[in-house]
């Protein structure tokens, strides 16, 4: 009899466990598959299945998008630029940009906003409230129009296989332009990489348009999970850009 560990990840609508003879390997057939990773326990063995390998016995809407979520600094921005790199090597073709924090002394003073060819403007700075102009998120201003000069050419003039969008969050999500842009390429034959915040205080109407849309495989980050991650994407990626191309 098949038990599950306490925290459920998964949901099958059926589950096929074999043996696959003397000295073979336990293997296992899924026909409904949710999210994320599962791992199922049998009396007899145990048997790990990593994302990428159960992504042809989804039976939900198809899926062409990844968006990564999880608390800020837990490396989703360090996934999604291993992930490119290997892509990379892949010769996928790819067009975005992510986003990292800029330090001075040690103190983090705001963020960037970095092209995949290597461009580089401020996306917001810590200011002074009685004298910044601009969009504001605690205690960084925001700089929507040095934004835009790097996100709207990614999403509006791509041509490439995948579109990464590191992160589509509060502080990005004050350029229209680029909610607009984010919205026309969701619902596009493209496949974006993208990363979300998690649920926290009030909802961001897009983002959460974004995390429930059935185009959309949402991966969670944790401590956990985050080491192998890398090739679980790329591998899920590849499989969803063969599919497009068949």
């Amino acid at each position: 009899m098949l038990s599950s560990p306490s925290k459920r990840k998964f949901r099958f609508s059926k589950i096929t466990i074999f043996n696959a003879g003397a000295g073979g390997t336990p293997a296992c057939q899924a026909t409904h598959y949710t999210r994320g990773e599962s791992t199922l326990k049998s009396s007899n063995f145990l048997i790990h299945f990593p994302l990428a390998v159960l992504i042809n016995k989804m039976s939900s809407s198809p899926v062409r998008h990844i968006m990564l979520t999880g608390p800020p600094g837990i490396g989703k921005t360090t996934i999604i630029k291993k992930v490119c790199r290997e892509l990379q090597l892949k010769n996928v073709s790819m067009k975005g940009f992510y986003t990292s924090e800029l330090r001075q002394g040690g103190k983090r003073i705001g963020f960037d906003v970095i092209s995949l060819d290597g461009t580089v403007k401020p996306l917001a700075r810590v200011g002074d409230p009685r004298e910044s102009v601009g969009p504001k998120v605690g205690q960084y201003v925001v700089q929507t129009e040095s934004f835009e000069n790097i996100a709207l050419p990614a999403l509006l003039t791509a041509d490439e296989s995948v579109i990464v969008i590191d992160e589509i969050g509060k502080m990005e999500l004050f350029s229209r332009g680029f909610e607009t842009a984010v919205k026309n390429v969701l619902s596009s034959d493209k496949t974006i990489l993208g990363t979300i915040p998690i649920q926290k205080g009030r909802p961001i109407q897009v983002v959460e348009f974004i995390r429930s849309h059935p185009s959309v495989r949402l991966i969670a980050v944790n401590s956990g999970n985050r080491d192998h991650l890398v090739s679980d994407i790329v591998n899920l990626l590849s499989t969803l850009l063969k599919k497009k191309e068949d």
